[in-house]
């Protein structure tokens, strides 16, 4: 007989469990499909939109020049440079000169007339990029001819050859506008576009005391180099420094543009997150439902000597694999998203015709696609180790029992939701007293179990940052003079109160009654 002993002391460890998870798992995805979905679509819209935004920002830069219209820009309201001022940009390189504003066309013949974006344009336009017209010439414009886009004929029943008032001067329509090079460079428009010369802009009589027209001078440099222009900025503001004008140069080449997708970028990943929490109710129920058709398994298991945490270990990876499986199906739906939208917007926006995979992007929707998972499935999977092996007898559900998990999944729990402490809604606005962009602060949440720990300090920290990151003279936002916590927070950052400043603020009866006040 042999002395030898048989420990029984074995306990299965990962390895174990993972050998096992694989091999129920090779029954197919069933009762998974709801989990996989949820997952799939909340990482798509994450990683899809923060793909489109790169790759729009991306075309923006490739295409700068063209959508800045040169080099550099300066602009000014309602005023003219001064010869002095025109003699410097001149001095520097090549300069184009235009003039925008909203203006009424009319149509006399038909008695028709509509708002339009009147640009008014001299002989070196464009600097760079291409000018296309239905006809594909570019002749310089008479002071008496005007070329709109097929919008405006279409809203005034017109057609090329025939006479278009605006102002006080007639117009003959003698092409339709296809495309132009800095149409994303301007303000966007709330009407048909419609060019005319500068000589044509003197003859509309539009030009008055009050009229809202904004000058634009673009500059073709000699040295487009980046740090030439950042001299002749320099250079410019220390010559004129009561100019008043906007300089802008490659970096920002689309403000209004930018500041759209950055805004829509933000909301649709809000969306995403949204859709990915909501989602999670799917991914409890899909969970739960799955081990309960695991219940007499698991019974079956304990009933061999398998501990609690060999349970856990084994679901748990099941559901990790899962959730990668749609994280990964999200992921690829992602990575489409610049492809369509260069397919089927690609003319209106500046989609980067470059490389379009953009792996960054795709991080935070891998991130909160394994959270999301992990916080609605960690509730069922942890009252899923208490299953006992008298389950094998009984009709009942595991966790009936137990209606909370044990204290340690339960704090595991709460730290994983904690890690989703807070969000910021900021926009960028613009100072003209400044001449700079500025970082405006709308909202701070950060939620209550995470306050006091550093986490608005970080929010606000990241904010400064990308504030310094995109030039900006000022980070600002507004904060109600009862709420001494917040005070304080802000206080402490180094933040300054601005008393001299009032708000004011129109609303209600009292705003219908303005607006409607002969």
């Amino acid at each position: 007989m042999s002395d030898r002993v048989v420990s029984t002391d074995y306990t299965p460890g990962f390895m174990l469990a993972l050998r096992f998870a694989m091999r129920e798992l090779r029954a197919g995805l069933r009762g998974f499909y709801i989990f996989l979905g949820c997952i799939a679509l909340g990482v798509a819209a994450i990683s899809g939109v923060n793909s489109v935004a790169n790759s729009i920002t991306n075309g923006i830069a490739a295409e700068s020049q063209a959508i800045l219209g040169g080099d550099m820009s300066f602009s000014l309201v309602q005023r003219e440079t001064s010869q002095a001022q025109m003699a410097f940009l001149k001095s520097k390189g090549d300069v184009s000169q235009i003039i925008t504003m909203r203006a009424m066309a009319r149509n006399n013949a038909a008695e028709e007339q509509t708002l339009v974006e009147l640009k008014a344009i001299d002989k070196a336009y464009p600097l760079y990029g291409d000018f296309k017209l239905a006809s594909g010439t570019q002749a310089s414009l008479a002071d008496n001819e005007i070329l709109v886009e097929q919008l405006l004929l279409q809203r005034l029943e017109m057609a090329i050859g025939d006479q278009l008032e605006i102002g006080s001067a007639l117009f003959t329509i003698r092409d339709t506008i296809l495309s132009e090079p800095d149409k994303l460079g301007l303000n966007i428009g709330f009407g048909p576009k419609a060019m005319i010369s500068l000589e044509g802009m003197e003859r509309t009589g539009l030009i008055q005391p009050g009229s809202l027209l904004r000058y634009h001078y673009r500059l073709k440099l000699d040295n487009p180099a980046p740090s030439n222009i950042e001299s002749v900025n320099e250079e410019a503001n220390a010559t004129f420094p009561g100019a008043g004008w906007r300089i802008r140069s490659q970096e920002n080449a689309a403000p209004a543009l930018s500041r759209s997708i950055q805004r829509f970028t933000e909301f649709l990943t809000l969306v995403g997150l949204t859709s990915l929490i909501v989602g999670g109710v799917g991914v409890a129920n899909a969970t739960r439902a799955y081990l309960e058709t695991k219940r007499q398994v698991v019974a079956t298991l304990k009933s061999l000597g398998a501990p609690g945490n060999f349970v856990f270990s084994l679901y748990l990876v099941q559901i990790l694999i899962m959730a990668a499986i749609g994280i990964f199906i999200g992921l690829l739906m992602g990575v489409a998203m610049p492809f369509l939208a260069r397919y089927f917007m690609g003319d209106i926006l500046p989609i980067s015709e470059g490389a379009l995979f953009f792996p960054a992007a795709l991080l935070p929707g891998i991130v909160y696609g394994f959270l999301t998972a992990l916080i609605f499935a960690i509730w069922p999977l942890a009252l899923s180790r208490d299953v006992q092996p008298t389950d094998l007898f009984r009709a009942s559900s595991y966790g009936q029992k137990r209606k909370l998990p044990r204290l340690v999944y339960t704090l595991v729990l709460i730290a994983l939701v904690m890690m989703l402490v807070g969000f910021a809604v900021y926009f960028y606005n613009y100072s003209t007293w400044l001449g700079k962009n500025g970082l405006y602060l709308e909202d701070l949440y950060v939620s209550p179990d995470s306050r006091g720990n550093g986490a608005g300090k970080a929010i606000m920290k990241e904010l400064a940052n990308r504030a310094i990151s995109k030039d900006c003279g000022r980070f600002e936002w507004v904060v109600l003079d009862w709420n001494k916590p917040a005070i304080d927070f802000y206080n402490s950052m180094g933040a300054e109160p601005q008393n001299e400043w009032i708000i004011y603020r129109l609303t209600g009866q009292a705003l219908i009654d303005f607006a409607n006040k002969d």
